[in-house]
């Protein structure tokens, strides 16, 4: 099951607009990578439950070619029900089956999940969750094991056990569960999995696995996140592939730059891009479809998505540009993301006017 209904406030206004496991990552939407790692590793049929703006997930799915002979159902919530709530809702798919998969849809991950399916069937778990690594200074709470791979808290709980003394490790946002935890689950109820399922099993001496994945994870549910974790990417491509999931799908080959641009290694220009006179992307630029850059304007470390418009002299730095964007001449914008005004969707966040867009600092 893939969760995606959540809001993603974190990267609004981009998702004012649409659900952020539809938002291109590498000119691939992230739903789609989704799909193709879990494809590759021989999961064959999935559920994805939607809430905020269902189409544009499926829209994305249907269009995108997910991988071929796989079986897509969706799950919609009329009100959003959490990680085990929404998993709840969508039990009667996994009646019959055996272990299932419970992943979030805004990171990629070079996880072997063949290797973390043998080690929890072999420990016996009711549920193991795949963790990497704790980084100082890192704002994700903490899931702490025993010494024989038992999880002993997770951000703080259960709060009647004190911390332990071991190292602390970060939750990917995948789980390993047997079909029994569906069971111990309530139903109808909004409900999450790493708060209220986890910690009452834990206390009772249920097997709450965690499973250290030593390798490539990146999350992408901040501007900043999304920004660093795409230019990693694309720095590890290295000109040989722009796929980080073994062995997925490539979104495609790059585009050679247009006459008369300066384009600075590395970077992603989708088929169609134009670019007037002196226009130039610098540090890093991933573009997609048809972007079209007016005389002398520039992109340094930037994002654009499909069908963008920069007006000449504009200069754009660590910005992400939503799709159909039209920016107006001189504009000169700094680590801010861009969306079409449209004053029939108002987003609930203050933005700026700018010509026909509207655009938030972050």
């Amino acid at each position: 099951m893939i969760l995606a209904a959540g809001f993603g406030e974190r990267l609004r206004p981009l998702t004012s607009r649409r659900a952020k496991p539809s938002i291109p990552l590498l000119n691939r939407p992230l739903i789609l990578r989704t799909l193709e790692y879990l494809h590759a590793h021989e999961v064959d049929e999935a559920v994805i439950n939607l809430h905020h703006l269902p189409r544009s997930i499926m829209d994305v799915v249907d269009a995108g070619q997910p991988p071929p002979g796989m079986k897509i159902s969706y799950s919609e919530e009329a009100v959003i029900l959490g990680t085990a709530g929404g998993l709840k809702k969508a039990e009667s798919h996994f009646r019959g089956g055996g272990t299932l998969t419970l992943i979030n849809s805004d990171f990629v991950v070079d996880c072997d999940l063949g290797a973390a399916l043998r080690a929890h069937r072999q420990s016996g778990a009711l549920a193991t969750m795949i963790l990497v690594p704790a980084e100082p200074g890192q704002s994700y709470g903490v899931v702490e094991l025993t010494g024989d791979g038992s999880i002993h808290r997770i951000s703080g709980r259960p709060a009647s056990r004190s911390m332990g003394d071991g190292p602390g490790f970060t939750f990917t946002g995948i789980h390993l569960l047997e079909p029994e935890i569906l069971e111990l689950i309530p139903g109808g109820i909004p409900c999450c999995i790493n708060k209220d399922i986890y910690p009452p099993l834990i206390v009772a001496g249920r097997p709450i696995h965690g499973f250290v994945h030593h390798g490539h994870w990146l999350e992408f549910g901040t501007p900043e996140l999304f920004l660093n974790g795409s230019f990693a990417l694309l720095q590890r491509a290295a000109g040989e592939t722009l796929d980080p999931t073994p062995p997925g799908k490539s979104p495609g080959k790059e585009e050679a730059p247009p006459p008369g641009a300066v384009v600075e290694r590395p970077f992603l220009l989708g088929p169609g891009c134009a670019f007037g006179e002196g226009a130039a992307c610098m540090g890093g630029v991933i573009a997609g479809a048809r972007l079209n850059m007016g005389p002398g304007s520039r992109l340094q470390r930037s994002i654009v998505h499909d069908d963008v418009r920069i007006g000449a002299a504009s200069d754009l730095v660590d910005c992400i540009v939503d799709s159909g964007a039209v920016l107006p001449p001189e504009t000169h914008l700094k680590r801010a993301m861009v969306v079409p005004w449209n004053d029939d969707q108002p987003v609930d966040r203050p933005m700026k006017r700018l010509g026909e867009c509207g655009y938030m600092e972050f």
